[in-house]
């Protein structure tokens, strides 16, 4: 099965003598390429695979440091036969990378909140992607 992203090329291996240093993990996982949460969309017969891509640590202002949701994510699409058909890259300061719901009007993905969640402001805007082939 293919399903690469366009975007990954390698992965970064993990220092294990650095497996108690959280500015390390921090780091390690804000920034080097991953795959995340496969969907199954039962409506169009497809599977969207998340991608995270690689990242800087320190925003071009060189003074704030990227959280893990900076980083910039894709998905992948995939038919029913586990095929690529595509890839949909997505603004990592526009969308969040979940929770992503799936309807048969299309993909609901999250928009960042500029305000932080707590307990009383736990709220989440959508937008509607709908994928055509």
């Amino acid at each position: 099965i293919y399903a690469k992203s366009d975007s990954i090329n390698s992965f970064e291996k993990f220092n294990e003598d650095s497996l108690g240093n959280i500015a390390y993990s921090m780091r390690y996982q804000n920034t080097s390429p991953r795959y995340g949460m496969i969907y199954y969309d039962p409506y169009q017969k497809l599977y969207y695979r998340i991608a995270m891509r690689k990242t800087n640590y320190v925003n071009e202002d060189k003074t704030t440091i990227k959280q893990i949701f900076d980083q910039p994510w894709s998905i992948i699409i995939l038919n029913k036969d586990l095929i690529k058909t595509g890839e949909v890259n997505f603004n990592p300061s526009r969308y969040a990378r979940g929770p992503i719901y799936i309807t048969k009007q299309g993909l609901l993905i999250p928009l960042r909140n500029s305000q932080a969640n707590t307990s009383q402001n736990l709220s989440y805007r959508f937008e509607l992607f709908k994928i055509n082939l």
